[in-house]
């Protein structure tokens, strides 16, 4: 073969001769398009096998997490509307007619009322006596139109001054309220003194002598 003449391989000699032998190329199967195929395949199997994994994790971690309890009502702040306070009713002490009589026998007791009451604003109230002279306790009749205002204003007064106290509701006549007096707090009904009884004296007879003569008495006078 002359010199300069391509060999079957496609080699010139020169380069045999230099390199004194000839190189060949060898390649290796790399298997990139199985490698490819094996990737393609498993990685989506990955992706769900990780997110089914990733879903049952949570989903079981919730379900072990404690309960928040549920707030009550109570626990809210709550808002109220304002409400509308009520006018509180104008009352006019003066226009009740009050009869006061002394139940104790006790001098000045019916006297003694009224000055409380009118220092409550209370000024129409006629004084008297009643008929029984031994009350304990304090008896108040109120008419069936006074409001309860002046009811609990007397009565709650009285109750601070006597010893027992009594209300009722009555019909009465020329009247709003009617008390008959009992007993004050630390009072008691005075000792009464006994009426001495007349004495009846002694009548002598007078008798004359030397003649003896019958002799009479006087019947004592009552």
């Amino acid at each position: 073969m002359e010199e300069g003449q391509v060999n079957s391989l496609g080699k010139n000699n020169s380069d045999i001769e230099n390199n004194g032998k000839e190189r060949t190329e060898v390649t290796f199967p790399t298997g990139k398009k199985k490698a490819d195929k094996k990737v393609f395949v498993i990685t989506p199997f990955l992706i769900i096998v990780v997110s089914l994994g990733a879903f049952l994790f949570f989903r079981s971690k919730k379900s072990t997490s404690p309960e928040e309890p549920t707030p009550t009502p109570s626990s809210f702040e709550e808002t109220s509307l304002p409400t509308a306070t009520p006018t509180p009713k104008v009352v006019n002490k003066k226009e009740f007619e009050i009869e006061i009589l002394n139940g104790t026998g006790i001098s000045g007791e019916a006297v003694f009322l009224k000055n409380k009451l009118e220092e409550l604003g209370y000024s129409s109230v006629k004084v008297g006596n009643a008929e029984d002279q031994d009350n304990e306790i304090t008896e108040i009749f109120f008419g069936k139109n006074v409001p309860s205002e002046v009811s609990d204003e007397v009565t709650g007064k009285l109750k601070g001054i006597y010893k027992e106290v009594v209300s009722k509701i009555k019909s009465l006549e020329g009247m709003d309220i009617q008390i008959t007096t009992g007993l004050r707090v630390g009072q008691s009904f005075p000792s009464k003194t006994p009426t001495p009884k007349a004495s009846l004296s002694p009548t002598l007879t007078p008798t004359t002598t030397p003649t003896p003569v019958a002799t009479s008495s006087a019947t004592p006078a009552p």
